[in-house]
């Protein structure tokens, strides 16, 4: 990432398009749903909100000593515009952008009561991923597209061959007020993402450079705002640490001005519903957050979006989180279990497969990753001993670590939700009746 100032905006708008969007003037829009719950939950967790521009040092509430500091480690900060916000992505840097856009957001009906995920239900990007969308001048036309999370691609709709082919007009029409470019966002994303005949898809592949997707920052210029945006971060350190990230990184370096949210105790994020987060291991050092943090992370339902010096393969994470269990790929889903298996034990074996398939998949000691998975998870490990790891002993003092007795009871990582009435409506419904039903209601 690139982590210099922001460069001046310097955009010129059409002329053309600037006296639609005159026409189209209205009311204040109403504050949207998604920031509504950003707001609940940050209040339900004893946190603050704030508001960029006025440089209010939120994020010192959970540094130790603040008001925050017997609620964990860290904080998690949401920041969010709506698209009639005075400040919003508009007035990001236009190099800030796609940095901003850092995460997806889903349906809380995925989140199990606030317990947990349950593989097998989790977001379908069809269905239950709120797309971030915008309007873009791309090579003079004037077009809506949504925009993948976590720096991926701007995908014009028609850039896929499955996406609805609204015209220059049609999106004018939106910009006026004659069309909601919002509904029509959602029926382009919806075609895209079923097109491609996966039921449980990851929403990165909904569309990308090989569909036609074009880069935010160098393919494409921001025009107007459509649908709320949302940038996610969190640092497990206190001891200045959040009231570093909130203020000094998010707020002066980057002039994210827009409204926020502040949870004191990092593993608040999963509250959020947000799949991808990124991470800041200490204050005064920008990133830096390693393998140990990206574990915790995905434990907690998150992937960390910017642990890149590891090796770390958020591809992999997302697929340990979020993608239903697989007999081919037993890690599929498996950091979901941490949260939602029923006993210790359960919870233990999940820590375990969950590691193991984003480090070390293949098994072994050979590597660093390998090595980092066998550190926690070798003959000597407090939480489960892995026996791929074979003989391996960590760096360190072990003598006092405790082996998980061979009589512990055989766990899997099945729960005891009800599977029937979760999947019913999977089942009764499928892929193409629930477009139908979408197509129909628009």
């Amino acid at each position: 990432l690139d982590h210099s100032s922001p460069k001046p905006r310097t955009m010129a708008r059409p002329v053309l398009v600037a006296a639609v969007i005159l026409l189209g003037l209205s009311a204040c829009a109403a504050e949207s749903d998604l920031k509504a719950m950003f707001k609940e939950v940050t209040a339900s967790n004893g946190g603050a909100w704030g508001y960029g521009h006025l440089h209010e040092h939120k994020g010192a509430i959970c540094d130790d000593g603040g008001t925050g500091a017997d609620l964990g480690p860290g904080c998690a900060v949401l920041f969010i515009a709506d698209p009639d916000d005075e400040y919003n992505l508009g007035t990001v840097a236009e190099d800030q952008q796609n940095d901003f856009l850092n995460t997806f957001h889903y349906e809380s009906a995925w989140n199990y009561h606030g317990h947990g995920f349950i593989g097998g239900t989790l977001p379908r990007a069809p269905k239950d991923i709120d797309p971030v969308c915008v309007v873009a001048n791309v090579s003079g036309r004037m077009v809506l597209g949504y925009e993948e999370g976590n720096g991926g691609d701007l995908l014009p709709c028609p850039g896929h061959d499955h996406g609805v082919p609204f015209t220059e007009e049609m999106v004018l029409d939106g910009l006026a007020g004659k069309r909601s470019l919002e509904d029509m966002c959602d029926k382009c994303y919806w075609a895209v993402c079923t097109g491609q005949q996966s039921f449980h898809v990851n929403p990165r592949h909904c569309g990308g450079s090989g569909d036609g997707g074009v880069d935010l920052e160098d393919d494409a210029e921001f025009f107007e705002q459509v649908t709320p945006v949302y940038h996610c971060h969190l640092t497990m350190a206190d001891e200045g640490a959040c009231d570093w990230v909130q203020s000094e990184v998010l707020e002066d370096r980057r002039q994210y001005n827009m409204e926020y949210g502040v949870s004191c105790g990092w593993d608040k994020v999963k509250e959020y519903n947000v799949s991808y987060c990124d991470c800041t291991r200490s204050a005064n050092r920008w990133n830096g957050c390693r393998r140990e943090e990206a574990t915790q992370m995905a434990y907690a339902g998150v992937v960390c979006g910017n642990c890149w010096s590891v090796g770390f393969n958020k591809n992999r994470a997302y697929e340990s989180i979020f993608k239903p269990k697989n007999s081919a790929d037993p890690y599929d889903g498996s950091c979901a279990a941490v949260r939602t298996a029923t006993t210790e034990a359960g919870k233990n074996y999940a820590k375990m497969m969950c590691s193991k398939g984003i480090w070390c998949p293949s098994g072994g000691t050979g590597g660093d990753n390998c090595k980092f998975h066998c550190d926690n998870f070798g003959q000597h490990s407090q939480v489960w001993y892995d026996e791929e790891c074979g003989q391996y002993v960590p760096d360190g003092n072990v003598e006092n670590r405790k082996l998980l007795s061979d009589g512990s009871e055989a766990v899997t990582l099945e729960t005891k939700f009800d599977w029937g009435s979760v999947m019913h409506e999977v089942v009764a419904t499928g892929y193409h009746q629930m477009r139908r039903d979408a197509d129909e209601a628009e």
